[in-house]
């Protein structure tokens, strides 16, 4: 492709620059952005070379994710105004984005298959029979099991 060969949709320059500068406008209500055009995107380049570590998914679904992060976060939201800022902030947004992505609840219990919750509550079941059986108990008041060696 010739160096100022316009793309297939009549724009020019890389197309994933111009996703990425026209979703972060789009995402955050921006009427525009506040840097230098050279320099916006210069930033956005940068942004999309970036490697992440372990995150083989394309740079600019990654980084997609981090801006719908740093736009639903209550401080972040009203900040960015620049991506020269987002670049600024680049670590802070891609732990912002895997938290959100990642399960932080551990499952309930009526969220286990039946035979996983009652493998689980039969070995409970077993230590306080064991328990029990060697004279310990739990006691509520001092926070812990009492009895013989405790």
């Amino acid at each position: 492709m010739k160096k100022n060969a316009p793309n297939p949709d009549g724009s020019y320059g890389n197309p994933d620059v111009a996703a990425l500068k026209s979703y972060f406008k789009e995402r955050l209500g921006l009427a525009g952005l506040d840097d230098d055009p050279k320099q916006v995107n210069r930033t956005a380049w940068n942004l999309l070379r970036r490697k992440v570590e372990g995150d083989d998914r394309p740079a600019l679904t990654r980084l997609k994710e981090m801006i719908d992060a740093a736009a639903e976060d209550t401080f972040w939201a009203d900040k960015m105004t620049s991506l020269l800022k987002f670049y600024d902030n680049f670590f802070r947004f891609q732990g912002m984005a895997k938290k959100k992505t990642q399960a932080t609840t551990p499952p309930r219990p009526d969220d286990l298959p039946p035979s996983t919750f009652d493998a689980v509550y039969d070995a409970y079941l077993a230590k306080q029979e064991l328990y029990a059986e060697h004279g310990v108990v739990w006691d509520t008041l001092k926070g812990g099991y009492v009895g013989k060696n405790h």
